[in-house]
């Protein structure tokens, strides 16, 4: 069991650093402005309870039911 706060999708295997630019010694950065941001297809913040994709790319939205499972993309 886990908890997911943020999901990206990106079209390429970003580097270490590339990572560790995301994730700034702990705190998450908008994945739209990362340098790879023109490779990002999905990014999901679940804000608000919605799977609602916030990347500029439409892609897909998640359907989330009471428990927060994914049930369809």
């Amino acid at each position: 069991n886990g908890e997911i706060d943020q999901f990206r999708i990106f079209n390429k295997e970003l580097s270490a650093s590339e990572v560790s630019e995301l994730y700034n010694s702990g705190t998450r950065m908008d994945a739209t402005t990362h340098s790879a941001a023109s490779n990002l297809k999905g990014y999901y913040t679940f804000e608000a309870g919605n799977g609602n994709d916030s990347s500029g790319q439409s892609a897909g939205n998640f359907s989330v039911n009471g428990d927060s499972a994914v049930t369809t993309i």
